[in-house]
């Protein structure tokens, strides 16, 4: 498993606390929008990359209300290189035709809870089990 911790001063100011908001979890792991990289690639993996090594992965709540635990299950041992969240065009929105029905609200599973508010799409390496993040993105390890 992995922690991935939220700064509690994007936590509106620790007025908010990380939920992750049901999703199915048996049909497809695309549902969770959290994906891990495996493998060295130089330079490091693009976050932009779409085929390579990304797994999609289930999320759950963490202890404390300012983390999620990430499924490494998925990897059979292998270590992470980097992950990503919501990354990509509607990653939330599932198999849905967006062509008649616009994404619905809240569709991604991470929420500021009682905000309601979304979390933003993040991408980092892990780096000697450390995020390490590309700017503007902040990592504080």
């Amino acid at each position: 498993k992995l922690e991935v911790r939220f700064n509690t001063t994007l936590l509106k100011n620790g007025g908010d606390h990380v939920m992750v908001q049901p999703y199915n979890q048996t049909l497809t792991m695309k549902a969770s929008a959290m994906e891990v990289a495996t493998g060295e690639s130089d330079p490091p993996v693009a976050p932009d990359k779409t085929d390579g090594n990304w797994t999609f992965v289930n999320i759950m709540a963490g202890e404390g209300g300012d983390s999620i635990v990430v499924d490494l299950s998925p990897l059979n041992g292998t270590a992470p290189t980097a992950l990503r969240y919501a990354w990509g065009d509607y990653p939330c929105c599932g198999m849905l035709d967006r062509t008649y029905t616009p994404c619905p609200m809240a569709s991604c599973p991470l929420l500021g809870s009682p905000s309601k508010l979304p979390a933003m799409p993040f991408f980092a390496l892990i780096r000697n089990n450390k995020c390490q993040c590309l700017p503007p993105q902040q990592c504080d390890g």
